[in-house]
């Protein structure tokens, strides 16, 4: 029964060692998730994606850290507008917020058309 279990999780940490090897992560961590944690952390390595060749996951980390400062600095956040760009206005369209000069000519123009 226990020599089933340690070849279970060791199946299981060869699976994840594996699948991190390919995307450019850490090879033994994830034998070691994978062989405790089985299914979950199969599920986790596998929704991962891959760091660049020649990337390690520090230089990632710094990389999206400098990114999100970039985006904090600049007010402005592409991940939301790429997020919601299923329900943006489509193209032509003029959306006037209700504050600005144009919303109650842009009203009338359109509750009479």
């Amino acid at each position: 029964m226990i020599v089933a279990l340690l070849l279970g999780a060791a199946a299981f940490g060869g699976l994840h060692a594996a699948i991190a090897a390919g995307k450019n992560r850490d090879p033994p961590g994830w034998f070691l998730l994978g062989a405790l944690f089985g299914v979950f952390s199969l599920i986790a390595i596998c929704a991962l994606p891959a760091l660049p060749p020649g990337q390690s996951l520090a230089e990632a980390r710094r990389a999206f850290e400098r990114q999100t400062e970039a985006r904090a600095a600049t007010g402005r956040d592409e991940g939301v507008a790429v997020l919601f760009a299923p329900f943006a206005a489509p193209t032509g369209v003029v959306v006037a917020p209700a504050s600005s000069p144009e919303a109650p000519a842009y009203t009338a123009r359109h509750a009479a058309g």
